[in-house]
């Protein structure tokens, strides 16, 4: 064979193939499929430990919370705040035995086989708070167990009409609109749901609220809006309907992903997944309308032309350190400086002392007081929402869009 029959023969071997540029970004790079694939079997694995487990608390959550509320040993934050040229004293309350009591999510990268089944909830773009009403108060707490809020509702246990049972609701909070989406059921009027099935507890939570449609309207004895967040199976065609179609009432944020028989138990879980809108074709293969292309996370914006499981791998790598669930937080770094040059630098932070210490006037008491005023009868839709927190423990407790 010559020389031109041996480059005919390679041609006709070579034609119909291309050649990728390692170095193009529009070409998927063989370590970014490998990655993936690592991916989707590590979470399949962890699902699959999780279900092979018992499907049984590992504490008593009600009972758990209960005794934090009837424990004494409550901290108290206190925050200066201004107000129309007044400075004002906030007082906290903090339960800090009832922190990280939040179920959570995983990026849901890997599609189980049984996935028609499982159940979608979207999300509004809110921080999520844990709504509990006990001894004719009703409370609004942060992941961390600080009360940001207490007000007066018409929920079991959350007036003085009703005081004698308790309700706790996974919710998230709309402080523009007054309004409580409920993600979740914990308890209703000291009955214990955690041990019953997601499908039962969102059955049985959409049959309260339409028997209780008092909670739905705003008035003097309650201040704020409960409503119920809309949820369908994991089918393309009523995945599709509800984007599409469903007016939401909200601006969305993300979806949830649960699986239909998980109970509530607290911490992060490969049984629930979270996508963001603009994930969905690339994830589920579902479009989506060009208003949901954008991303809410202000802390992490989406690079042009960046596909999801590249968001996602960049997203755990800058928040792999800030799992709420575990404590959350950066490490804290070890300083060069000499014990009397960093005693320096942090006197600014320390409590000075009593002779340097300035004294500001305060025109007008502490806002818990200002609180049991007016749960005497005043409207209480006018009492201003204050929230120093951005941060919502939906995935571990990175900013908002980590569910």
């Amino acid at each position: 064979m010559n020389m031109e029959d041996e480059v005919r023969k390679l041609c006709d071997e070579l034609e119909g193939t291309s050649v990728s540029n390692p170095n193009s970004p529009k070409e998927e790079q063989p370590q970014s499929s490998t990655t993936r694939s690592a991916a989707q079997e590590m979470q399949k694995r962890r699902r699959l430990v999780e279900l092979d487990l018992p499907n049984i608390p590992q504490e008593d959550l009600v009972d758990h919370i209960r005794y934090a509320l009837t424990n004494k040993n409550k901290n108290q934050r206190t925050r200066t705040f201004s107000l129309n040229n007044f400075d004002q004293q906030e007082i906290r309350e903090q339960y800090p035995e009832i922190r990280n009591r939040f179920m959570l999510s995983e990026w849901l990268i890997d599609i189980p086989e049984d996935f028609e089944k499982w159940i979608m909830i979207p999300c509004p773009q809110a921080p999520r708070n844990l709504v509990i009403a006990h001894k004719g108060v009703t409370q609004a707490l942060t992941k961390t167990g600080l009360v940001i809020d207490e007000f007066p509702s018409h929920l079991p246990g959350g007036s003085q009409k009703d005081s004698k049972t308790l309700t706790i609701l996974d919710c998230f909070f709309d402080p523009v609109k007054h309004v409580f989406y409920i993600l979740d059921m914990i308890c209703w009027a000291d009955n214990d749901y955690t041990t019953m099935e997601l499908d039962c507890r969102l059955f049985l939570l959409k049959s309260y609220l339409e028997t209780n449609r008092i909670l739905g309207n705003r008035d003097k004895f309650n201040p704020f809006e409960f409503h119920g967040l809309p949820w369908c199976c994991c089918t393309k065609e009523k995945m599709k309907d509800m984007i599409f179609n469903c007016d939401l009432g909200f601006d969305l944020d993300g979806c949830l992903f649960y699986f239909p028989k998980i109970l509530y138990i607290p911490g992060q879980t490969s049984l629930i997944g979270w996508l963001l809108p603009w994930m969905f074709p690339e994830i589920l293969n579902i479009p989506i309308p060009a208003r949901f292309t954008y991303v809410s996370n202000k802390n992490l914006r989406r690079k042009p032309n960046e596909r999801a499981l590249e968001y996602i791998a960049r997203f755990e790598s800058i928040n792999s350190n800030k799992n709420m669930y575990k404590g959350g937080g950066k490490k804290p770094q070890e300083s060069s400086k000499k014990p009397q040059e960093a005693a320096q630098s942090n006197s600014s932070i320390l409590p000075s002392s009593k002779n340097n210490r300035k004294k500001k006037k305060t025109k007008s008491g502490p806002r818990i007081i200002e609180i049991k005023e007016m749960n005497r009868g005043q409207n209480w839709a006018n009492v201003p929402y204050f929230s120093t927190f951005n941060v919502d423990p939906r995935g571990g407790g990175v900013p908002f869009s980590y569910c």
